[in-house]
């Protein structure tokens, strides 16, 4: 998530837990050096578990739980005070951070990586009845940066991801890996790593930097002796193919960029036996976001993929001081999940809203939180963020919080299940405005998924031209993506 669309963003000045006020020191500590993320990354000393395999489609346990934002990949807006007084003024996002911080940039994000997010943080988000943490990641942490890119590539963020993996292990808790910043940029917002107005990702060249950042993902998942830890894979974050630097004829090829991505992608995830998470684009042409892509989810395997909305109906919207206004927006996307081919996971929302009122902050969380557990379930944006003076990118302290899972648990607007045993379901489905939408629900799938017209009869008029079928044009791209 980024407020790059608009000068005000959220930050914060104490590197504290609960957004200001807690100790953020790292149980496994900082030497400030780049070899003490292995360090950190021994000290979790609970043999592993295995897990039972993630089930999307599980009417009776959903995805519920936090992003890992601003610790694998910086984003100014969470901790802004820090990021101007570690990289300067005009540190806006990882890579000027990098380049300004030159040889000191590998102990410097070390030291940042060891304190970011503690096991005291987790324990939290564990009692208030969260399964699931996000992690957003840079491709960088997995393969060499790209030609001119010039980040800290392949420096110990796997071994911080190991450590994360063993705590959230020890938990029975699980993690979805997020590509949260690809080759090229695929959206131009400090999320990404790059804050640009030139958005390359959707380059050849970029192109087969991401599937081999895929490939390396699973590899590192397959090889992790937490991997039944990970329970999806995001292969790309918020990509904009329609950003406002391209022509609509850029637009219109890199929309076909996008869908033959997402299904090589799927391929690939599927053959891992990993399922796949993929993002809408920002489609803002004929019919919702959603409806775009039914086409591409329909026939897929509902247990492997899972369309993703990252929706703040309270705050990037018109009137997002109207309760009614936000309140039928995000009714829209709650009721709309139901019937889709596949689940649809909202992996991105906070309790941010334009009515500066506590009891509508309660109940505005509450009805996201219970709704958008109709599919798949949800993931709050973020485990943390930071109060700012600056306030450059940062919001207002009180709009800031709003974005701080740790802060609202504190605070009781995130809630805390009435017991232990309560299961998932329940605990979501009982929330105060569960019914704000309608009857609480309980989507099911089919495999394959039936509804909506079949992948299979879209063949792109590039395909038919060349007179190339999708069967080879498919094996053609798999290839690719090993070389």
């Amino acid at each position: 998530m980024s407020n790059d669309n608009s000068s005000s963003d959220t930050s914060g000045s104490d590197r504290a837990g609960s957004g200001g006020s807690s100790s953020s020191g790292s149980s496994s500590g900082s030497t400030g050096t780049a070899t003490s993320s292995g360090a950190a990354a021994a000290a979790t000393s609970t043999a592993p578990t295995t897990l039972a395999k993630w089930n999307l489609t599980d009417s009776n346990n959903k995805m519920y739980g936090v992003s890992l934002g601003n610790w694998l990949v910086i984003e100014r807006w969470m901790d802004e005070d820090w990021m101007v007084q570690t990289g300067g003024s005009d540190a806006w996002d990882e890579w000027t951070l990098t380049e300004n911080l030159g040889s000191d940039a590998a102990s410097v994000l070390t030291e940042h990586w060891n304190s970011w997010i503690t096991e005291e943080e987790l324990d939290t988000f564990k009692s208030a009845g969260m399964n699931h943490v996000r992690i957003p990641v840079g491709y960088w942490a997995f393969i060499p940066a790209a030609s001119g890119e010039p980040y800290l590539a392949m420096s110990g963020q796997t071994d911080q991801l190991t450590k994360m993996l063993g705590w959230l292990n020890a938990r029975g808790m699980y993690a979805s890996i997020d590509l949260h910043g690809m080759p090229g940029s695929q959206n131009g917002d400090q999320a990404s790593g790059h804050n640009t107005s030139k958005v390359e990702w959707f380059t050849d060249t970029n192109q087969q930097l991401s599937y081999q950042t895929l490939n390396a993902t699973i590899a590192y998942i397959k090889a992790s002796e937490y991997a039944s830890t990970v329970s999806s894979i995001g292969v790309v974050n918020e990509p904009r193919p329609s950003h406002y630097s391209f022509s609509s004829s850029e637009a219109s090829a890199n929309w076909d960029t996008l869908e033959n991505y997402y299904e090589t992608a799927y391929q690939i995830c599927l053959e891992a036996e990993i399922p796949m998470l993929f993002h809408h684009g920002f489609w803002s042409g004929s019919g919702t976001p959603a409806n775009h892509w039914r086409s591409f989810a329909t026939g897929k395997n509902p247990n492997y993929l899972g369309y993703e909305d990252h929706p703040y109906p309270g705050w990037f919207t018109p009137q997002n001081n109207s309760e009614s206004y936000m309140k039928d927006n995000a009714c829209d996307i709650i009721q709309g999940a139901v019937g889709y081919p596949v689940p649809m996971l909202i992996t991105e929302w906070s309790s941010i809203n334009g009515v500066y009122s506590d009891s509508w902050t309660q109940q505005w969380t509450n009805i996201q939180l219970a709704g958008y557990a109709w599919s798949g379930g949800s993931i709050f944006w973020s485990g943390k963020v930071m109060n700012s003076t600056t306030q450059i990118l940062s919001l207002p302290n009180e709009l800031q919080m709003l974005y701080s899972g740790i802060t609202l648990i504190q605070a009781g607007i995130l809630p805390i299940p009435s017991s232990s045993t309560e299961s998932n379901v329940d605990f979501l489905s009982s929330l105060s405005g569960a019914n704000g939408c309608g009857t609480f629900q309980t989507d099911t799938w089919t495999n394959p998924s039936t509804s909506g017209s079949s992948y299979n009869e879209r063949r792109s008029l590039d395909d038919r031209s060349l007179g190339i079928d999708s069967a080879s044009l498919l094996k053609k791209r798999l290839q690719d993506s090993e070389n």
